[in-house]
């Protein structure tokens, strides 16, 4: 009888490891993220990345990724990440036209394209859309410029570059007192969406701690 109980528990502690560990399953999300990484903050820390900050690249905001999210958290986590499927053998086409490195790509991928439900090439071109769905507003267009702009003039520009874009669907990212990236929050329904993406507000998992790490002015680095 001792040896059955033992038997017993150590099956329920593998049932329940298994449980806790289980995957998260690939289109099963509330909302999606598209993150726009300022360009010269990033350069600044990372100047041996030579194909994103060649001297010979100006740009601005770059795509950093798409993100499937949870409007509210499961199980602690706030978006699924690391879904199981099939390892990308190949890239679509068209990947640097999207993102500013092939290999961004492929880490976005696996951690946050591979739970979206889509295939790469779809997804890709996804992201492609939602990024033509935003207009950079002049401030951001300049990343020769160092500035430095109120928290609340910065979103005031941005919210006028987008007709539609709600206040609290837009996310200010820093290091420190610097501008490191903008995040937008768009319906899941865009992936079957005839046109470029909705807008729509973020979770308040994204919007609080946003406006605790975020400055009341922020600056934003020039191209090193």
């Amino acid at each position: 009888m001792g040896r059955l109980l033992t038997a017993i528990v150590l099956l329920a502690g593998c049932l329940g490891s298994g449980a806790a560990e289980a995957a998260d399953v690939s289109g099963d999300f509330d909302l999606y993220v598209l993150s726009l990484s300022w360009s010269p903050e990033y350069c600044a820390a990372n100047g041996d990345d030579r194909v994103q900050c060649s001297l010979d690249r100006r740009v601005g905001l770059v795509v950093h990724g798409l993100w499937p999210q949870y409007d509210t958290s499961r199980d602690g986590a706030d978006w699924p990440a690391n879904c199981p499927i099939p390892r990308l053998r190949t890239l679509p086409s068209g990947v640097t036209a999207v993102y500013p490195t092939e290999d961004l790509f492929r880490h976005e991928w696996g951690e946050h394209g591979s739970c979206s439900g889509l295939s790469p090439a779809a997804y890709l071109d996804l992201t492609r859309k939602l990024r033509q769905r935003f207009q950079v507003p002049a401030p951001l267009q300049k990343p020769d410029d160092a500035q430095s702009l109120s928290t609340g003039y910065l979103r005031k520009v941005v919210l006028s570059a987008n007709p539609g874009l709600p206040p609290d669907g837009l996310v200010f990212a820093c290091k420190g007192n610097h501008l490191s990236e903008i995040r937008l929050c768009f319906t899941k329904s865009a992936d079957t969406d005839s046109s470029d993406g909705r807008f729509r507000a973020c979770p308040a998992s994204m919007i609080e701690p946003a406006a605790r790490h975020c400055p009341s002015r922020i600056r934003i680095r020039a191209l090193p």
